[in-house]
């Protein structure tokens, strides 16, 4: 069906529709399974019974080659907190970080500083890095360079 101008024989186009809001296809078969998480990372606070709190760090990375990995930071009383004196933006504490390998049940135990604004830690014993602020949950994986 056209639309004709003033009587003449020139085509003007179709007219115009409205667009249908559209329902949801009803998909049949298997689904592609979501991607498993393979790391994460989050940063708490915690209270003791006597009222004292403080900062922990809990991290947990998963390959093929090293197996399960766990790391654990609590704040304690030798904790140092520190901020930068050029730009006094990034601010960090001094944390002792216990790395677990669950394969073979060794313990590594590292001094490193978190960075409380960023987020960030690098443990270089195990050349790794763990973000708490990283979206879906943290990461804590290797560094790979280019």
């Amino acid at each position: 069906m056209g639309y004709y101008n003033n009587n003449q024989n020139n085509w003007q186009g179709a007219p115009y529709v409205y667009p249908q809001p559209q329902q949801q296809q009803q998909v049949y078969g298997p689904q592609p399974m979501p991607k498993k998480k393979r790391s994460g990372a989050t940063e708490k606070q915690y209270r003791t019974r006597d009222g004292v709190t403080g900062l922990c760090v809990h991290a947990w990375n998963y390959s093929k080659s090293r197996g399960m990995v766990s790391v654990k930071a609590f704040e304690n009383s030798k904790s140092v907190y520190s901020e930068e004196k050029k730009l006094g933006k990034n601010k960090y504490v001094l944390l002792m970080f216990e790395i677990f390998y669950h394969n073979s049940g060794v313990k590594i135990l590292e001094l490193a500083n978190y960075n409380l604004t960023t987020g960030k830690v690098f443990l270089k014993k195990i050349n790794m890095v763990i973000s708490t602020k990283a979206p879906n949950g943290g990461f804590f994986g290797q560094i790979k360079r280019k």
